[in-house]
């Protein structure tokens, strides 16, 4: 996205998650629910009526072509694909009555989909299934293609909660079911861009390379890594190797084709990788790698965290407080960075911004995400990842037919949206793009399935001295007007240009070309 004279800001709200006019977006997998606005509840259940954790109160679905997206709440907030043994199962029940299948979605371990009998499971990618968000929430969405089993546009889909009709534990019970009819305009399928955007300054991408992928030549993996021609990487589950091995892996895929060598801070799995020089930064634990990616001066410099926490567990669990605990040694190298001594080597790199990228495993409390989007740490935003030619954003799925897990979001992005502009933002499946966009990128449909994590992408800009006032992202009369308000009250934010702290038509001149220039 570049500036915009005169336009919303609604491309930066998207990319950073922040919302948007619901009745104009389709229904996208994504942990976000201000695309069900629009679609009214299709049942109610009586509150405080459930045996166990899950105590459903209302659900919505809706059908585009055979698919069928369903949106709940759980009563209170839980995770839904795990947690203690004394937490019942839910169980979600799709019926067509033309054919009398039932299709049974169970979550909590074992995490499974089957058709009529339990003996009879299918895989999640058979059914193309997705739900979010994987942290722990008290709602929930998720889809389902009846394709899969025989359902065809026409045919009626009978939505329900509860006894999952093979004699196994059930969860709440819903009063009814949701009537659907399978048609209307099918699922609308991100679009998007893959090619970098021409005001980027940096483009970061960060993939998970599944037990030393990277080092151990996975064809798979030095595609994608060609392929987005990144200038810093982030790498997580890089287990065997050192930080030279990487270098030369990076330096024999060439990305940027210049022949130039790699520089690489490593701590354990956990890389940041760039041919900008690294300035490393104190690690508190050897769950990620920190360090300034240094373009030369503060004001093109950015720090960089490649991280991959704890796995598995749910809320509560020894693994989530695990979590939470190797989060808060990253917000401590934060701290440091912005309070770095007067006379330190960092003191000149204080409010640079910050990047935090890599596998979350966030599947048991969102704690570590608000930690890193916390007013604590100024600015910080969690950047919306879709992936093209997808109506989900699941960035981890098994190629096991029978995974406990459905795909879900284990892959994230923070950043500092009050210094940065996010440009174009994507997670990368090739069994997912056009056939213009695997062209352009030099991959093959197969290429994605090297690891079980997606990569992901990020292209950043400064903020535009110009941007003055909401929306952010976007250059429009507002900010005009935030120029002239400051400039009349002789406010430090309409002082542009030398001479430092006198207000002059020079500070105008440079506002008008930055207003102007079409870029951050």
């Amino acid at each position: 996205m570049k500036f915009t004279r005169w336009k919303t800001g609604a491309a930066l709200a998207g990319a950073l998650g922040l919302g948007g006019l619901a009745a104009a977006q389709p229904i996208r997998i994504d942990g976000r629910f201000d695309d069900w606005s629009s679609v009214p509840p299709g049942l109610t259940d009586p509150s405080g009526d459930a045996t166990g954790a899950i105590d459903l109160t209302s659900a919505r679905a809706h059908a585009a072509g055979t698919v069928v997206y369903v949106e709940f709440d759980s009563g209170s907030t839980i995770n839904i694909a795990s947690g203690p043994s004394s937490d019942q199962e839910l169980f979600i029940r799709f019926f067509l009555p033309d054919s009398g299948t039932s299709v049974y979605v169970q979550q909590h371990d074992p995490n499974r989909v089957y058709v009529n009998t339990s003996s009879n499971r299918r895989s999640w990618a058979a059914v193309g299934f997705a739900i979010a968000p994987t942290y722990a929430s008290d709602r929930f969405e998720m889809k389902i293609d009846l394709s899969s089993v025989g359902a065809q546009v026409g045919d009626a889909v009978q939505v329900s909660f509860g006894p999952n009709g093979t004699g196994g534990p059930s969860s709440d019970d819903t009063t009814g079911f949701i009537p659907l009819t399978l048609g209307g305009a099918p699922p609308e399928l991100h679009v998007g861009s893959v090619t970098r955007d021409p005001c980027a300054a940096l483009r970061l991408a960060s993939l998970n390379v599944l037990t030393s992928g990277l080092t151990d030549g996975v064809a798979g993996i030095g595609a994608l890594v060609d392929a987005v021609d990144a200038d810093v990487y982030c790498f997580q589950e890089e287990y065997s190797s050192n930080a030279s091995q990487v270098g030369a892996a990076l330096a024999s895929i060439d990305p940027l084709g210049d022949g130039n060598a790699w520089n690489v801070h490593m701590v354990n799995d956990c890389v940041v990788a760039s041919q900008r020089p690294l300035i490393p930064l104190v690690s508190y634990n050897n769950t990620y790698s920190a360090a300034i990616v240094d373009g030369g001066t503060p004001e093109t410099s950015v720090a960089v965290l490649s991280i991959h926490p704890k796995c598995c567990g749910y809320i509560g669990s020894s693994e989530d407080a695990q979590r939470i605990s190797q989060t808060a040694g990253m917000v401590m190298t934060i701290d440091d960075l912005r309070a770095a001594p007067v006379g330190s080597a960092l003191e000149a790199y204080r409010e640079i911004p910050v990047v935090v990228m890599g596998d979350w495993n966030l599947v048991g409390s969102r704690t570590p995400l608000d930690m890193l989007t916390s007013p604590a740490i100024p600015g910080m935003a969690r950047v919306l990842l879709p992936k093209p030619g997808s109506d989900d954003h699941a960035t981890w799925r098994s190629f096991s037919g029978t995974s406990n897990f459905a795909p879900g979001q284990l892959d994230l992005v923070v950043c500092s949206a009050d210094r940065l502009n996010v440009l174009n933002a994507f997670a990368l499946d090739s069994e997912t793009l056009s056939n213009g966009q695997l062209s352009e990128l030099g991959l093959n449909p197969d290429d994605s399935r090297a690891s079980d994590h997606l990569t992901l992408v990020v292209d950043l800009a400064a903020r535009s001295v110009a941007d003055l006032a909401d929306p952010v992202g976007t250059l429009d009369f507002s900010d005009v007007l935030a120029f002239l308000t400051a400039f009349a009250a002789g406010g430090a934010e309409a002082d542009l240009a030398a001479p430092v702290g006198t207000l002059d038509f020079s500070d105008v001149l440079a506002f008008l070309s930055a207003f102007g220039s079409g870029c951050p």
